[in-house]
């Protein structure tokens, strides 16, 4: 079995409802996005059902690694200092992997936090860390974005799937900068984590599955290279979608933007 394993994506990529799907294996215990260092002002990020392992005791803000490195602060004013990031890191994985016992332990880490700790693919090497990277059409992630914030959509819901009114997306290149910032961040990943060395699997968030249950052959991934004992019935999250299954049916003008893609997009 897998004992440390990394996921990371863009934003609105799908990591938490693959985090909170895989937290339903008896054998996997997944924390999302721990190295958030405003967790304390993301109270969503709080809420058990929604991002903590059932068994998991509170209180969550000791998971997150800028608390972790706060108290490691109070004890000894070097971890002040940049170059020991790296230490208190190695610290804080030792004691997070205690601290579950037995289980597979699973972090969400978004691209944008990768470089927070420097030498963070080392220190991740030095406890054997495997990642899973997952992709998402840059199209969705951007509309996924652009909806979440034109009607302050909260990051993720319990509730029964139900969607959210159509938007606008402009057209022009603005449009294709943006999807060609998100492709080249997807790609350079993907090359830093062959790189590492380390085990590597790339799942795609339209093999997830529908509404809230993995589907089996992704399921089947997953628990393979994990070194986990297959499970049924198929993991399920306690998520719900908030988005279409088509891009374009969250658009007014999706006529306008597929016919704009189509001829200066691949």
């Amino acid at each position: 079995m897998t004992k440390l394993v990394v996921l990371t994506a863009l934003q609105r990529s799908g990591t938490h409802f693959l985090a909170s799907a895989l937290n339903r294996h008896p054998a996997v215990c997944f924390f999302s996005e721990l190295l958030r260092y405003d967790y304390e002002e993301s109270p969503e990020l709080l809420q058990p059902e929604l991002y903590w392992k059932e068994g998991v005791e509170p209180p969550f803000e000791s998971f997150f690694f800028y608390h972790f490195l706060s108290k490691k602060v109070e004890e000894d004013p070097h971890y002040r200092q940049v170059q020991w990031l790296p230490r208190a890191f190695d610290e804080y994985l030792s004691d997070l992997i205690a601290r579950v016992d037995d289980s597979c332990v699973g972090i969400d880490i978004k691209y944008s936090q990768l470089g927070a700790v420097p030498s963070l693919f080392e220190v991740l090497g030095k406890h054997r860390a495997c990642f899973i990277h997952l992709l998402r059409d840059p199209v969705e992630i951007l509309v996924s974005q652009v909806q979440r914030a034109t009607h302050q959509q909260p990051p993720h819901s319990s509730e029964e799937r139900s969607f959210f009114p159509q938007i606008t997306l402009p057209v022009g290149p603005q449009l294709l900068d943006q999807l060609e910032n998100f492709k080249r961040q997807q790609e350079k990943i993907g090359s830093l984590l062959q790189q590492t060395g380390q085990d590597l699997l790339t799942l795609h968030y339209a093999d997830l599955g529908e509404n809230n249950v993995l589907t089996e052959g992704t399921q089947g991934k997953l628990l393979e290279f994990l070194g986990l004992e297959h499970v049924e019935p198929l993991l399920e999250s306690p998520l719900r979608r908030t988005g279409h299954a088509d891009w374009r049916e969250s658009l007014v003008n999706a006529e306008e933007v597929s016919s704009y893609l189509s001829k200066h997009w691949t």
